[in-house]
């Protein structure tokens, strides 16, 4: 096959480079004073190219996101709030489309206070809200009578 056969083969439509996945992970509930790792492991290119990641603080309060160029950034928090972050990976050809997590922080009284079960920063956000139901059900009871 000579050269030029073989570039208008990998330009066809067959072998087009699909873009890459990124995946930033769940939004999950934390509380201040905490180290967060973000995950971003998740992500993948459908060819199987080596991936390079690219995170950015989009909302919230400032922090030091160190690593931000791999799957595995991490910072401190030190206040209340939710932070936003955005991941792009790119794997030598283009970027994906982005993902964004959450990290919500919150007072750590809060929880000690509607449920003495509290947060994790391990779970989802949806098992911090089941953390929190039980107590946010009881004071929704206590108003109504």
């Amino acid at each position: 096959m000579t050269a030029l056969a073989l570039l208008a083969a990998l330009a066809s439509p067959a072998h087009a480079d699909e873009p890459p996945v990124a995946r930033a992970g769940a939004s999950f509930l934390a509380y201040p004073e905490e180290r967060i790792i973000l995950d971003g492991s998740a992500s993948y290119d459908p060819e199987g190219y080596d991936l390079s990641f690219a995170w950015e603080q989009t909302h919230g309060p400032s922090v030091q996101l160190q690593a931000a160029d791999t799957s595995n950034p991490e910072f401190d928090i030190t206040d209340s709030g939710t932070y936003t972050f955005q991941l792009i990976v790119n794997d030598g050809l283009q970027d994906s489309d982005p993902d964004t997590v959450d990290v919500i922080v919150v007072d750590p009284g809060i929880g000690a206070r509607v449920d003495a079960g509290g947060c994790a920063t391990t779970g989802t956000l949806g098992t911090g809200l089941l953390v929190l139901l039980p107590g946010l059900l009881a004071l929704a009871g206590r108003r109504r009578r």
